[in-house]
């Protein structure tokens, strides 16, 4: 096994067009990487900081997740849903090493900040031989290029004025999610209303648009959400389990979608 240490966008794809490359910044998930031959460590491209301007927040990939519990607009933003992703992933000495890049770019089943990141409506800056941005959900149906890698994460600010929260359900406060269901609304004018609803634990990390578009349009009541959310619950293609049932699961992710539902559209 060969370590690297690229200076530069440019090297670093290089190394990573390697066969049985892979690029690391935190770590803390090697081991379930087996026969990868070239370790291209990414914490020297300085890819480690948070700025905030008038129209997004940019998070650079290698920054640690313990960061984004420090940083001020973070937590106003959405209700503060990054902050409670964030608190309830692994523990502090992990959250100091695991990266935002690194959460999204492993792919886990249970990772915390995909779903929070698709509710606010966030945008990857992926590079390689060409630069490109994707919404965040479209990189969990195709993943990375040969030679690319995660260089930030972009979240609009327009589009997270509403309300967010995020719900983690598992065994204990920082172990693996069996389920996670992040949501937002926000009001647009008289009738119109934006929802959006992201789940991980259950199934990889994805969007719910069962939910968004049977709620698009009509009147929020109580028996709409819990439609919306049971519906969803059976819907969704679950992972395989060896210690919960798929029944069990299932009541679980509607119960906790109705609880998200709830909260961002009727304020309960």
């Amino acid at each position: 096994m060969e370590f690297h240490y690229p200076q530069t966008v440019k090297e670093a794809s290089t190394l990573l067009k390697k066969p049985s490359s892979l690029a690391i910044a935190g770590g803390t998930s090697f081991t379930t990487r087996p026969r990868v031959k070239h370790l291209v460590d990414l914490t020297r491209l300085k890819l480690n900081y948070i700025k905030d301007d008038k129209t997004k927040i940019t998070i650079g990939a290698t920054t640690p997740i313990a960061d984004l519990l420090e940083f001020p607009t973070l937590g106003r933003l959405a209700s503060g849903i990054l902050h409670a992703a964030a608190s309830t992933l692994a523990d502090t000495p992990l959250r100091n090493m695991i990266t935002v890049g690194g959460d999204i770019a492993c792919r886990h089943i249970w990772a915390n900040m995909p779903p929070a990141l698709m509710v606010l409506d966030a945008r990857l800056r992926i590079n390689g031989v060409k630069r490109r941005v994707i919404p965040i959900e479209k990189f969990f149906e195709s993943g990375l290029r040969p030679g690319e890698f995660i260089s930030e994460i972009v979240i609009p600010k327009k589009s997270n004025k509403g309300r967010g929260t995020f719900i983690k359900f598992s065994r204990t406060r920082f172990d693996y999610s069996l389920v996670t269901v992040a949501a937002y609304s926000e009001r647009r004018g008289k009738k119109a209303r934006v929802v959006r609803v992201a789940i991980s634990g259950v199934t990889p990390p994805t969007r719910v648009r069962v939910i968004e578009d049977e709620l698009k349009g009509k009147v929020v009541t109580e028996e709409l959400i819990d439609k919306a959310a049971l519906q969803a619950s059976l819907k969704v293609r679950l992972s395989k389990s060896y210690i919960f049932s798929d029944e069990y699961r299932r009541e679980l992710l509607s119960t906790l979608l109705k609880r998200s539902l709830r909260k961002v559209l009727m304020g309960r």
